[in-house]
Formats: C-alpha cells, sequence, structure tokens
C-alpha cells in the first residue's frame, strides 16, 4: 500500500461508539421515579399518590413523560404504559384551556374538582335545612288546621248541648208558663250567658234566632189585616247584659223580641225584620242596620255609634213610630 492509500484509509469515518447507558438515566430524576412506579392502569392521579405529588404537580409530570414518549396506549382500554425510546415526542402548540396549569400547580380542572367536593356537602346542608324547615311548616300548617277543627267542633257541641237543654226545660219543666224571676227562666238565662262565651258570631246568631223561634225572648203575632193590627207578647226570659257581639243576624225575623241592655256591637243587622223589637239602652255601637224594618222599634238611649243607618229613600216608612229619645247616642 503506497502512502496516499495510507492516507487516504485515516480520513474514512469510523462508526461512533454505541451509547450503553439505559435509556432512561437522560431522564431528570423526577421522571425516572415517575417510571419506577408507572404500572398498566394507573392515570395521573395515582402516579400523584404513589410520589406524594398534588394533582397539578402529577399533571405536569405526566405530560413530560408523553413529551418523551414514555407513555402509550395498548389493549382496548388505552392502558398507559412505559415505552424504551428515548427520542422525545414533540409538545403540543398549545394545550387546552382547562387543562393548563395555574397557580400552584393546579389546572382549573382541578380547582373544579375541588369546588365540587366542597360544594356537595354545603348543598346537602342546606337541602337538610330546608327540608326541615318545610316540614316545620307543614307541621304549623297541619296544627292550626287542627286546632280549627277541634275549636269548631267543640262550638258545635256547646251550642247542641245548649239547645237539648232549653228542650229539657221546655218539654219537661214547661218553661214557657214561668216569668222571668221563676227558677226555670233564672236557670235558662245563666246557661244562656255561659254558652254564649264559648261561641262564634255565627252560632250567637243561631242561638238568638233558635230563643225567638222558641218564644222565649218575646215575639210578635199579626192579629188583623192592616200592618198595624199586631201584638207583641212579653218574654219568658232575660237576656240584658247578654253577649251577642259580632252576631250573624242578617236577614232574621225578630221582630217584638226583647233585646233591651244586650251588647250588639258589630252585629250584624241588615234586612233584619225588626218591627216592635225593644233596643232599650242596648249596645249597637258599630252593629250594621242597613236595610232592616225598624217600624216602631224602642231604641231609647240605645248607643248607635257607628252604626250603620239607612232612614232615607225607600226605607223611610220602615222608620215610623220608632222611639229615638235625645238620650240615645248617635255619633256615627
Amino acid at each position: 500500500m503506497t502512502t496516499a492509500d495510507q492516507s487516504m484509509s485515516s480520513e474514512i469515518p469510523r462508526p461512533a461508539a454505541q451509547n450503553t447507558r439505559h435509556p432512561s438515566a437522560n431522564l431528570p430524576k423526577e421522571l425516572r421515579d415517575a417510571l419506577a412506579v408507572l404500572t398498566p392502569g394507573m392515570n395521573y392521579r395515582d402516579l400523584g399518590e404513589k410520589l406524594g405529588y398534588s394533582p397539578g404537580e402529577a399533571r405536569a409530570i405526566w405530560d413530560e413523560l408523553r413529551r418523551y414518549g414514555k407513555l402509550h396506549t395498548s389493549g382496548p382500554a388505552g392502558t398507559p404504559a412505559a415505552r424504551p425510546d428515548l427520542h422525545p415526542v414533540p409538545r403540543p402548540a398549545q394545550e387546552g384551556f382547562l387543562e393548563r396549569p395555574r397557580k400552584g400547580g393546579k389546572s382549573y380542572w382541578d380547582w373544579l374538582d375541588l369546588d365540587a367536593k366542597l360544594a356537595i356537602p354545603i348543598v346537602v346542608a342546606l337541602a337538610t335545612i330546608g327540608f326541615g324547615l318545610l316540614q316545620q311548616h307543614l307541621a304549623d300548617v297541619q296544627h292550626q288546621q287542627d286546632h280549627s277543627i277541634a275549636l269548631d267542633q267543640q262550638r258545635a257541641a256547646i251550642l247542641q248541648t245548649y239547645i237539648d237543654n232549653i228542650q229539657d226545660l221546655l218539654l219537661n219543666h214547661h218553661l214557657l208558663n214561668s216569668s222571668s224571676r221563676d227558677d226555670g227562666a233564672v236557670l235558662a238565662r245563666a246557661r244562656t250567658l255561659t254558652a254564649l262565651q264559648g261561641l262564634d258570631p255565627e252560632r250567637k246568631g243561631r242561638l238568638l234566632q233558635f230563643l225567638y223561634e222558641a218564644r222565649l225572648i218575646g215575639y210578635f203575632e199579626p192579629i188583623g189585616p192592616l200592618v198595624d193590627d199586631f201584638k207583641i207578647f212579653p218574654p219568658v226570659m232575660d237576656l240584658s247584659e247578654a253577649d251577642f257581639s259580632g252576631a250573624d243576624l242578617s236577614g232574621a225575623g225578630l221582630a217584638g223580641a226583647a233585646l233591651a241592655f244586650v251588647d250588639l256591637r258589630g252585629a250584624n243587622l241588615s234586612g233584619a225584620f225588626l218591627i216592635g223589637a225593644t233596643f232599650l239602652g242596648a249596645d249597637l255601637r258599630g252593629a250594621n242596620l242597613r236595610g232592616a224594618n225598624l217600624r216602631d222599634v224602642d231604641l231609647v238611649s240605645a248607643d248607635l255609634r257607628g252604626a250603620g243607618l239607612d232612614p232615607g229613600g225607600t226605607r223611610v216608612s220602615y222608620l215610623s213610630g220608632c222611639q229615638i229619645a235625645r238620650r240615645s247616642k248617635m255619633l256615627g
């Protein structure tokens, strides 16, 4: 071989020495640690729990492993596993907005996950409180309804018991033949005053109408064809100071009734037939007397302050003969 040949052979490139180091030796320590614990079926959260990293930090390591080509999917379930080559895979141009790591290494997904975990017990607590308040409200409404029903039943029982007692006095003790000072009449008055204390306005009106129909408080009876041909019969019972305040007596027939010194404050007597009735000294403050027939009614000394009257127009004849003395209080 000539000298020229030897010189050319010395310029022939020799193959470079092969790198005998393990492919993972060129990776940062945290990636090598991650590869050491990485097993099929893991995700970045499992990896973070293994290495004690936060979800954001674990996601960053996971992305680095993917960039270096250390993750691939195999099998139908897409199970992650390590790949042996060292050639890095180009990073995507931009990660998803919700997957970008934020302050503290957490992505928006991590913060949303944390918010969801915090929100669940709050929602449960609020729902529990709301359900409890609803139950309490329903219990209060039910209690009020039960109380109202019980009270109405009690009032109905009081009225029925009273009517039964008066009927007994009428049938077995000849109450209609008594005078107001006889024992039967005194007992009937006592029972009336007691029963009125437990009755509502509607049942007060029914009680008074019952006494009138039983002819115990005076009554009216026509005796001729003319309007003025009638007779007023005296009462058996004394109703003075009886509390009929607020009683519903609209359209009631109480002609000739003896209601002297009776408490009728706020009573509804609209359209009532009251010819010849006596309201001597009665308390009629705020009572509604509109449309009532007040012909020959005695209103001497009655307190009519605030009472509703319509003496004009077509009702003027219904007040003919009505006695209203100067002592009557008509300030309303």
